[in-house]
């Protein structure tokens, strides 16, 4: 598992918590907020990935 596919996975399981009823509201709370920021981390990170991509054929 890379390092994207990773950061992924643990804003699924954050966002599971979100939907546990269990969970407290401040809990509930954290977790949403976290998962947003994690996915938009995982949104930059492939951007960056395929970037990179394209310059590198542009090279060939």
């Amino acid at each position: 598992m890379d390092e994207i596919e990773r950061i992924q996975s643990d804003s699924d399981d954050l966002l599971k918590l979100c939907f546990d009823e269990s969970t407290a509201p401040g809990d509930l709370e954290r977790a949403a907020i976290t998962a947003v920021g994690l996915r938009d981390t995982v949104a930059a990170l492939r951007s960056k990935e395929i970037k990179a991509r394209i310059e590198q054929k542009e090279f060939y």
